[in-house]
């Protein structure tokens, strides 16, 4: 399938499989009174489902998928860096660009904010609860599709990569303060050159070890990470 083509069906299948997420099992479960943190563990298990479903469908190989604008690294400064670094560095940017926009100046995203914060006032206040959670899902649907778009050219693909991802994102999200889209940018960047370092000077083996052990680290000194407001 041809990249201008399967950029926006992939895109298509995200915003699918969230929104099939959301009505099926996330809105009658806070319907019935589940809580915030049971319904997120539920997702965790619709996510190993559709991996699953994909391994029964692809298969367990890795894929290779083709870089936007070929291999040939650019050198920069002495350093390497495939041209694929710079479609993430710009789809990175314009992500974030678009989710300060849209949470600090629409209506629709300071809603959404006041609903993260308290559901039950939300509800009180006579929000559009329902069509809030519909935008939020297909917002994260397309941040997480881009970010699969523009990550899947320089790495392998497959089955088993979003969980790998998701649990980065977490520890990125978490060291650089989980309410600031701002510090999640930070502390992507600091996840990614604290593994790059260590996988340079140490081992690559203990990398994704060390990122857990720096994400303990930045929690114990600093709770709501390195730019989280105290809530």
């Amino acid at each position: 399938m041809p990249l201008i083509l399967s950029i926006p069906v992939c895109l298509m299948v995200c915003v699918i499989v969230s929104l099939l997420s959301l009505k099926v099992v996330v809105l009658p479960l806070l319907a019935r009174g589940a809580s915030s943190m049971n319904v997120s563990i539920v997702t965790i298990g619709i996510s190993m489902l559709f991996e699953m479903v994909a391994m029964l469908l692809l298969g367990k190989d890795p894929l290779a998928v083709p870089a936007f604008s070929g291999d040939e690294p650019v050198t920069i400064l002495g350093a390497n860096f495939a041209p694929q670094h710079f479609w993430i560095l710009g789809f990175t940017l314009l992500a974030l660009l678009l989710t300060l926009v849209f949470f600090k100046g629409t209506q629709m995203g300071k809603a959404m904010t006041g609903l993260g914060d308290n559901e039950f006032l939300a509800r009180v206040l006579g929000f559009p609860v329902s069509r809030l959670f519909t935008v939020s899902f297909v917002f994260s649907a397309l941040v997480g599709g881009i970010a699969g778009i523009a990550y899947a050219p320089i790495s392998y693909t497959g089955y088993w990569i979003g969980t790998r991802l998701t649990i980065k994102g977490f520890i990125a999200a978490s060291v650089g303060g989980i309410t600031n889209p701002v510090g999640a940018i930070v502390g992507g960047l600091l996840v990614g050159a604290f593994e790059s370092f260590t996988a340079g000077f140490i081992s690559s083996r203990i990398k994704d070890l060390l990122a857990f052990i720096l994400l303990l680290v930045i929690l114990r000194l600093r709770p709501q990470g390195l730019l989280g407001g105290r809530q």
